[in-house]
């Protein structure tokens, strides 16, 4: 089964996988009817269902930007008290919405490479620098280091991310 591009992201996720990994493979199933969301939509709780649906574990940069520019915290807990789960996904971003915006790209790559999302260091990273924010990324590391997160350490250290080049900015 071919997926437009527009829907290539939900393939990150433990549904897909289990579709994949089962004797009924996706490819074979082209009628299985399920909750889909393009990447491009311009609504968070289409999105934050479709995620919650999919079991997505890698997501795309659109989300982010949406993410921010609507701020869903209601949403977010009605989804968390639903999980009955104390180490999600929704925990986490209720608890990002509540930074302080002047520490918020800080705090996102220090949470993300303490939790090991590679995801979410790779936009906080690439919007942080986009706005010439910089931090020390030495400590950074150490947080991805203790969590025995690899893929996040690998990421810092492909762009080169050190404490010699880049200025200490940490919230007082």
């Amino acid at each position: 089964m071919k997926i437009n591009k527009k829907f290539n992201w939900l393939k990150n996720s433990d549904f897909y996988k289990s579709l994949n990994g089962s004797d009924n493979r996706v490819e074979d199933n082209p009628e299985i009817n399920c909750r889909l969301c393009s990447k491009y939509t311009k609504d968070i709780n289409e999105f934050l269902d479709a995620i919650s649906f999919w079991g997505v574990y890698y997501l795309p940069p659109e989300f982010y930007i949406l993410f921010f520019n609507t701020r869903p915290l209601k949403k977010l807990q009605d989804m968390y008290e639903r999980t009955n789960n104390t180490s999600n996904l929704y925990e986490f971003f209720i608890y990002i919405l509540k930074l302080d915006f002047k520490t918020l790209k800080y705090q996102l790559c220090k949470l993300a490479s303490e939790k090991g999302y590679l995801d979410i260091l790779i936009y906080a990273h690439e919007h942080a620098h986009k706005n010439n924010l910089r931090f020390s990324m030495t400590e950074i590391s150490s947080y991805a280091y203790i969590g025995g997160h690899l893929e996040c350490l690998e990421y810092l250290y492909k762009h080169k991310l050190s404490e010699k080049k880049y200025l200490l900015l940490l919230p007082k």
